[in-house]
């Protein structure tokens, strides 16, 4: 008798399908059990009751919090949720087997959950038959298409997946999971110590006290509290009536990231820069040239001026009959200049400046994706991720990794997004035939492969069909929402996307240089010469503005240009935007806080906790996304994306919370 255990009901069952598919290896006389976990097993707990604690009271006391960093801690029963007694579920199926493969995932999460099953099931297990002293065999595998789980599971000798649960990964995961644990008990315990005091000991007012407890609980304006008496009982310790107050290595910092953001765009002071702009024609064709942007609005006028005495001096030179000088004063924002009024100018190219593709997609991509485009939280994205790897229309949703295995069949898998077998939409049809017909090109290679999943992608014969009128998986016969639709054909897009060319950009800019000393001026445009990937996943904005050919050439050619109009321009710094959750994603990940399964934990924590409030804004019109409205890519926006806003804001406890972390340490909230 043979247990798999997966860390999932999903694992499980995508090893169970795999094994009954070829009947015909010689296992017809070995009897399988599949199971799975829901994650840990058992969770960290204090031996005893927390140090410092007053037994009548439920208050802690300062004197007892270094007594946190040597209290044993030990192995629990973790609560688990959905009511389901894990625990027991993995005694009863490991009793009396002979063997136990654990396909938990290849992390060190998963390598320290094998552990934690391994010491569960070790006395319920046969004595040790067929010459095997090895009875819990760990199975590591990156992919669950049912060939890599038929590999993984009972060929251990050819590719070496089966083998022993690496020890240094479980005391890694430990030393982690004990280090939150002090740590959070610590400087949570902290915080409320001040805060209880601080009340304790203040001879304020009631309606003091009780702003002071509303700003702890995260209450803003015209909002009530639970709990409305106004008995002093309301200030007694009451774990159920006071608000949390902790503190956690991932959540601080996530925290950090939108109070930050919250204080720049309140602090920020308005202030202006200057350019100088000269109008320019050839032929009766007009262009603008800019000079670099000025601190002082002073220093932009004596510029301009430099220009103007360079052309009247240029126009002098060639014989011109207006003998107009040059203002004395820097104060005129404008000046006339005559019609002989004439510039050098040079002509500058950047032939091919490629935009690149995206890297296959990862979790933390996913989510960034989805909260931009679709306007999903990423708690959200995940569930519905979850649905789509059920219905076997996408891989395993929880992946960092960024690069496709070598033997995988990128073009069976575009060519089925083509051929209708799989049921994508039209454009992305249409985008996959074109592909095939002109080639795949090779995704990139500076990702990296984290050795836990595939990228998040479709998979070969997934797709969508119509019954009667509701959309569902080709494989299985429960519908999925329309969100759930739009989620497939965004992963659906980025995959495509990550084999198309590059989108390729040639940037011409003229550049007119007064002989006699001042700025130099630019007159930039682009020009697209491949949108490339962005026909499909039109994410990035580029500007389609190219330079007046005739303008270009006549510069090539030596000629000169001549000079209508000398402006000052004033230009306002724009205020800091507002922090999206999407851009909260990217911080979290370029800071390595969190993993690509734990991201969605945290930003639900602080906004649990009212540390911080998602606002929603919806618009018909493309919310935030003016600049790709406009840009070469905008005819290629699916009507369902950039409809709706996800903007991050602290409350007064999350804010105040933070800035204590700061005063007391600022390396806490780093």
């Amino acid at each position: 008798r043979v247990l798999v255990v997966g860390e999932k009901p999903s694992v499980a069952r995508s090893a169970q399908r795999a094994l009954a598919a070829e009947p015909f290896l010689g296992l017809q006389h070995v009897s399988w059990t599949f199971t799975s976990t829901r994650a840990h097993v058992t969770d960290l707990e204090f031996d005893g009751p927390p140090p410092g604690m007053c037994r009548r009271t439920g208050r802690y006391h300062v004197e007892g919090q270094a007594k946190l960093f040597t209290k044993p801690v030990k192995q629990v029963s973790r609560q688990q949720d959905h009511h389901v007694d894990v625990e027991h579920d993995l005694i009863e199926a490991g009793r009396g087997v002979d063997f136990v493969v654990l396909c938990l995932d290849n992390d060190l999460e998963g390598e320290a959950i094998a552990a934690e099953v391994e010491s569960l099931l070790h006395h319920g297990l046969l004595q040790p038959q067929w010459g095997h002293d090895q009875q819990f065999w760990r199975c590591r595998f990156s992919s669950l298409d049912p060939d890599s789980l038929r590999r993984a599971i009972l060929l251990p000798s050819s590719d070496g997946s089966l083998r022993d649960i690496n020890l240094n990964f479980v005391d890694a995961v430990r030393v982690r999971r004990e280090l939150d644990k002090r740590l959070g008990f610590a400087f949570s315990r902290a915080v409320k110590h001040v805060v209880w005091n601080f009340l304790d000991e203040s001879r304020s007012t009631a309606a003091d006290r009780d702003r002071i407890l509303r700003v702890c609980q995260g209450l803003e304006e015209g909002e009530s509290d639970s709990d409305d008496s106004d008995s002093e009982d309301k200030w007694t310790f009451d774990a159920g009536r006071w608000p949390i107050l902790s503190y956690g290595p991932c959540q601080l910092p996530t925290l950090g990231f939108v109070v930050k953001n919250d204080v720049e765009i309140t602090t920020f002071e308005p202030h202006a820069f200057w350019k100088v702009r000269v109008r320019c024609a050839v032929g009766g064709q007009e262009l603008d040239a800019w000079s670099d942007l000025f601190d002082e609005e002073a220093l932009a006028h004596t510029e301009a001026d430099k220009v103007r005495g360079a052309t009247m001096g240029a126009a002098q030179s060639t014989g011109a009959s207006s003998r107009q000088k040059p203002s004395a004063s820097s104060s005129h924002p404008q000046r006339a200049l005559t019609p002989s009024s004439q510039l050098p100018a040079r002509v500058e190219k950047v032939p091919h400046r490629d935009c690149k593709k995206p890297l296959p997609l990862n979790t933390p991509r996913m989510l960034q994706l989805s909260s931009e485009c679709l306007g999903l939280s990423p708690k959200a994205t995940l569930d519905l991720a979850e649905q789509l790897y059920l219905a076997e229309v996408i891989t395993y949703p929880r992946s960092e990794t960024t690069m496709y295995a070598p033997d995988l069949d990128l073009e069976a898998l575009v060519g089925s997004m083509g051929s209708g077998r799989a049921n994508v939409s039209s454009t992305t049809a249409v985008f996959a035939r074109d592909l095939l017909r002109k080639g795949l090109q090779p995704p990139r290679q500076d990702g990296c492969d984290m050795g836990d999943h595939d990228p998040v992608m479709p998979v070969l014969g997934g797709g969508w069909r119509m019954v009667n009128g509701v959309m569902r998986p080709a494989s299985r016969s429960y519908p999925l929402t329309s969100e759930a639709a739009d989620l497939y054909d965004l992963i659906v897009r980025v995959f495509l996307a990550s084999l198309a060319p590059d989108a390729t950009i040639e940037q011409t800019s003229i550049l007119l240089e007064p002989p006699f000393g001042g700025c130099t001026l630019r007159a930039t445009g682009v020009r697209v010469r491949e949108l490339g990937w962005i026909e499909i996943l039109p994410v990035a904005c580029l500007e389609d503005t190219p330079l007046p050919p005739d303008l270009v050439q006549a510069a090539m050619d030596g000629q000169r240009l001549q000079v209508r109009e000398v402006f000052v321009v004033r230009i306002a710094a724009g205020r800091p935007p507002r922090l999206r959750e999407a851009g909260l994603l990217a911080l979290m990940e370029r800071h390595g806080i969190g993993t690509d399964a734990s991201m969605p934990t945290h930003i639900a924590n602080i906004i649990d906790r009212r540390y911080a409030k998602v606002k929603v804004h919806t618009s018909a019109n493309l919310a935030g996304k003016e600049k790709i409205s406009t840009s070469a890519a905008s005819r290629f926006i699916p009507s369902s994306w950039y409809r709706t806003v996800r903007e991050m804001y602290p409350t007064n406890q999350g804010s105040l919370l933070f800035r204590w972390y700061i005063l007391v340490c600022d390396e806490l909230a780093a």
